[in-house]
């Protein structure tokens, strides 16, 4: 079966359904006509009518969106540095598409997977494979189903034209909670009780205003009426008495007719506290603490202070959105092995000046950042000099300050030295051989290409089935600039690392690129690290 027939086909009538499959799952053929005991249709539009929906979809989005995301580069010593050559970081940092930012991307994103559980994009590439764009697909027109090779299929049908087969490399797909490891769960849909009852209650509010905000009225005559009769007097009732621009205006009753009011029932007076709670609810679905979104008569256990409760908020509720964002785009953007996705938090955990400047005293004394790691945290420029660039431990640490209080500040007491070793003993420390130095670190330089050389023809190999020209286009583009790779990492000279690039180009090209990979990940790492031992031997 092919991939559009796998995809269109859906679950033959008397199929045998799994314990967790959705069809155990449907709404109650009991329920009200809108699919929810209080009758009343839900949607994703429809609920973000509601107030406490609308604070807590735009809070959440609105911070992923402002939150810049980065691709960083990891380095040799577990450190890690912005990649901007990367293709993917103009994408994910500046501007995804002709017509949106990184910010309006995001936060669309963000509501996207609030509401319905998924973020879609359509990859899109350039000839030689680069990604190029990502273009938004709204869920509502994405069908998604898991294949047989375990991979997912995916088809779009735009507002015109027709429906468009996508495989699982040309979509970047983030899901937030998900069961089936295929679709995310949707806050709406499993909250569709509790908004349908906060809607209902707007809807009871609305109609008490209607009528005037006043308890109902009876009006009682001495004998039955005509059916024209009682017609008659119910339109006039209704023109004078009905709503609040007619609220204190008088009323002529006829033929004995008399006014009662009928008293309201002691639970009326509960609404208040009714729709408090329903604001509530809607929060924990989206686990926002309710005082974030306006409703301050509640307690929280976050801590006290605006810093303690943003950071239980990021850690709590944002955290694990970010995270969905970045592995995702780790596994359909991203190709190079030494590259990730990160969205920079630090200005949301920040504290107070005068706790940050604190902080940041502490780290330059400490010598665990530079002042010019603390002035780009602080939004500030560089100063130039290479002192300001090194973390470095303060000259006077440990000393008090001008008329401060000696006892409160001590000075540390001076390091010991110990005793050299003889001279015919190396220190404990000391680093291995030279040669078997240079060995680990070739083999470790030479792992890490041999990676992303096979991560890309995994990636790239399937997409070009079926385009002999595209995909030798495509390999002779790779290894023109891994030549440059090679040369960077292990010190190739040109024509080693050329003719190595040859000699895989030409197997790719004439092999099973697949297989190929599985071969090169078991032993091209010692062969490439060899090549560059001997090149570097005297």
């Amino acid at each position: 079966m092919g991939i559009l027939a796998q995809l269109i086909t859906g679950r033959p009538i008397g199929a045998t359904y799994a314990p967790w499959d959705n069809f155990w799952y449907g709404r109650d053929p009991q329920a009200g006509s809108g699919g929810t005991e209080a009758g009343i249709a839900v949607s994703p539009e429809s609920a973000l009518g509601l107030s406490a929906v609308y604070a807590c979809v735009g809070l959440i989005a609105d911070m992923i969106g402002t939150l810049p995301l980065h691709v960083y580069r990891r380095l040799p010593d577990d450190g890690k540095e912005r990649a901007p050559s990367n293709p993917v970081y103009r994408l994910l940092h500046r501007q995804p598409n002709m017509r949106q930012t990184a910010k309006e991307w995001l936060t669309m994103g963000g509501a996207h997977m609030l509401l319905r559980g998924d973020f879609y994009n359509q990859i899109v590439l350039d000839g030689r494979g680069a990604e190029t764009a990502l273009l938004p697909l709204h869920p509502d027109r994405v069908t998604t189903r898991l294949l047989d090779s375990g991979r997912r299929g995916y088809i779009y049908r735009p507002p015109r034209g027709q429906p468009v087969t996508l495989t699982q490399d040309e979509v970047f797909h983030v899901m937030g909670l998900t069961l089936d490891g295929v679709h995310g769960c949707s806050v709406i849909e499993y909250a569709r009780e509790t908004i349908a009852s906060s809607q209902a209650q707007e809807g009871f509010s609305a109609r008490f205003w209607r009528q005037g905000a006043e308890g109902h009225l009876a009006f009682v005559a001495p004998n039955a009426l005509s059916p024209q009769a009682r017609e008659a007097n119910e339109k006039v009732l209704q023109e004078r008495v009905g709503g609040w621009r007619q609220a204190h205006k008088p009323i002529l009753l006829e033929g004995g007719m008399k006014a009662e009011r009928i008293s309201v029932s002691g639970r009326d007076a509960q609404y208040i506290e009714s729709k408090r709670f329903s604001v509530a609810d809607i929060a924990r679905f989206f686990r926002v603490p309710p005082h974030m979104i306006g409703d301050v008569d509640g307690t929280t256990s976050w801590g006290t202070g605006i810093e303690q409760l943003t950071i239980g908020f990021v850690n709590f509720t944002l955290m694990p959105w970010l995270v969905a964002i970045q592995q995702a785009a780790d596994r359909d953007l991203i190709l190079a092995d030494d590259c990730f996705a990160e969205f920079n938090v630090d200005a949301l955990l920040r504290g107070e000046a005068a706790a940050r400047a604190d902080a940041h005293r502490a780290y330059v004394d400490g010598g665990i950042k530079s002042v010019n790691e603390i002035r780009v945290i602080e939004n500030l420029n560089r100063i130039p000099g290479e002192e300001y660039d090194r973390p470095h431990r303060a000259a006077n640490i440990g000393s008090a300050p001008a008329g401060g209080n000696p006892d409160r500040t001590r000075r540390l007491p001076p390091a010991r030295r110990l005793p050299a070793p003889p001279a015919d003993e190396p220190p404990a420390d000391e680093p291995p051989p030279g040669d078997a130095r240079a060995g680990q670190i070739a083999l470790e330089a030479a792992a890490r290409l041999v990676r992303k050389e096979t991560a890309a023809i995994r990636r790239w190999a399937p997409r070009f089935e079926g385009n002999r020209a595209g995909w030798v286009t495509w390999v002779t583009d790779f290894y023109g600039t891994y030549v440059a790779d090679l040369e960077r990492d292990l010190l190739l000279p040109t024509a080693t690392a050329r003719a190595y690039c040859a000699g895989h180009c030409e197997s790719l090209l004439a092999g099973a690129a697949p297989a190929l990979a599985d071969e090169w990940d078991r032993y091209q790492a010692a062969e490439l690290a060899a090549i560059a031992l001997e090149e570097a031997t005297p």
